[in-house]
């Protein structure tokens, strides 16, 4: 199975709905990109506008590797930009500006290819059991750019009191993505830290020089070096290691509450991670309404002395995540000095893609062998696509 080929096989095009107010401060475009993250397309549109690009209101950020569709709001500014790979229009003014809040999900059309017979013939039942049971509302693969970038969790030695080395990760980590250049100037990185006037003039040509400046002035202070990392950045991270220990329960809790029989494994950049194909009978209703809340400091499981059930079995799986990492839930209050701190909020443990539907399959024409179809669904925000396109397509049984 594979997704993304080309630009034309990935289409998001979200869905938000804006009160129109011919006086309001306001004005909301539509935004289509070809191959352009969401970042880099606010770049062009802030410098035509003459504004900075914080001050663009947006709903989320969509996936570089396809054609997306998104509303931005601009204060006072109407823009219409007409270029490869991006394109601006103006739709109307309003007094509130485009945020999440504002969101109703995103409309996909995916076409899926390098599918062998087995997945075709296999399709209409998995299509009955997703509309039926839902798949896992797990984070995908592009939750987890640390990992395919090589810096791993840097929250881990974060939370271990080793700032020091969280910022070696974040910085020099070696990664298969990089340029010649880039895996040049991180080697001499690594081979001088500790000398922080060297790691100033290599972090120069990395854009990061002023992480090493504060070191050169305050040589013991890590946690100081580390805040001076783009919060962006340092978000980044955090939500991965919160995204990856949330999976990780709610994959624990599917492993021992559905029959094998009644589960396979994804693969995802963190591991394998169990999908149901059916739901235990007597807790179906349970598992429908169920969230898990996200792991922070202050979070405080309702469940945890009201007995046996599935929901103390979803929180048990929560706290056993953490325990395998070999933290406590009050460990996640980090120290003031890293500038950050976790925040929970409750995620559905299942999703229903809305409208479902796949076109009939056919022989790819310039792949012997292979079939190729289009999916179309909806999805909440904060949802991943990706997932429930390798939920459907669930790895060959071998052997």
């Amino acid at each position: 199975m594979r997704i993304k080929r080309r630009p034309e096989d990935f289409e998001v095009e979200e869905i938000l709905k804006f009160s129109r107010d011919r006086k309001g401060k306001y004005f909301v475009h539509l935004l289509r990109k070809k191959k352009m993250d969401t970042l880099q397309a606010l770049g062009h549109v802030a410098r035509k506008a003459g504004i900075p690009a914080r001050d663009i209101g947006i709903a989320g950020l969509k996936d570089k590797q396809g054609i997306t569709s998104q509303f931005i709001s601009l204060p006072g500014k109407k823009v219409e930009i007409r270029r490869a790979g991006l394109e601006v229009r103006f739709l109307g003014r309003s007094s509130r500006p485009i945020s999440p809040d504002l969101s109703e999900g995103n409309r996909f059309r995916i076409r899926v290819g390098a599918l062998g017979k087995e997945e075709v013939d296999g399709l209409e039942a998995r299509l009955e059991e997703t509309r039926r049971f839902g798949v896992p509302n797990y984070y995908d693969d592009q939750r987890f750019g640390c990992l395919k970038h090589g810096q791993g969790f840097i929250l881990r030695p974060l939370l271990a009191g080793r700032p020091g080395d969280a910022l070696k990760d974040l910085t020099a980590a070696p990664s298969r993505y990089d340029s010649r250049g880039m895996a040049s100037l991180k080697g001499a990185l690594l081979s001088a830290w500790g000398d922080w006037r060297a790691c100033e003039r290599i972090g120069r040509k990395l854009g990061i020089q002023g992480i090493f400046q504060h070191l050169v002035s305050h040589p013991g202070d890590l946690y100081g070096a580390f805040r001076r990392v783009p919060l962006s950045i340092r978000l980044i991270h955090l939500y991965a290691y919160q995204s990856f220990l949330w999976n990780r329960a709610l994959s624990d809790f599917i492993r021992r509450n559905v029959k094998p029989e009644e589960r396979f494994t994804i693969r995802s950049a963190m591991g394998r991670l169990h999908v149901h194909r059916r739901l235990p009978a007597r807790e179906a209703s349970f598992w429908k309404k169920a969230a898990l809340p996200l792991p922070a400091g202050d979070l405080e499981l309702r469940g945890r002395d009201s007995g046996r059930g599935p929901a103390r079995e979803l929180e048990g799986a929560l706290l056993s995540a953490l325990e395998r990492e070999g933290i406590r839930m009050e460990d996640l209050r980090l120290p003031r000095a890293a500038g950050l701190s976790f925040k929970s909020e409750d995620r559905k443990i299942l999703l229903f893609p809305g409208g479902l539907r796949a076109s009939s399959p056919a022989l790819d024409p310039s792949r012997s062998g292979e079939w190729t179809l289009e999916l179309s669904f909806r999805l909440p925000r904060g949802a991943y696509a990706s997932l429930v396109v390798k939920a459907l397509f669930p790895p060959a049984k071998r052997g």
